[in-house]
């Protein structure tokens, strides 16, 4: 298996189990956000948000909010689940 790889089928589609600690888990995430054009902020040592804006149109702006949180599984590995919400603006 490939390291950093899922580990197992989703358990729903904002989970995924992964083999790493919480802590390098979240580190990866961070990374992906950043990659993707999010501004980042640590909350916590488990938990990190994304924020990324832009435009749809000449009329329209849309803003991304991620929250990531990332926690250690009783038998090794880590689970991290990611939620968002984009918000449309009209107007310039």
């Amino acid at each position: 298996m490939n390291k950093g790889a899922a580990t197992s089928k989703p358990v729903s589609p904002y989970q995924r189990q992964f083999a790493e600690d919480a802590p390098s888990a979240c580190a990866a995430a961070n990374r992906a956000l950043l990659g993707d054009g999010y501004l980042t902020e640590p909350i916590a040592n488990d938990k990190l948000k994304g924020r990324k804006s832009y435009r749809i149109d000449s009329e329209h702006t849309a803003v991304v909010d991620m929250t990531v949180t990332c926690l250690a599984n009783p038998d090794g590995g880590s689970s991290v689940f990611a939620n968002g919400l984009r918000t449309i603006y009209e107007g310039s």
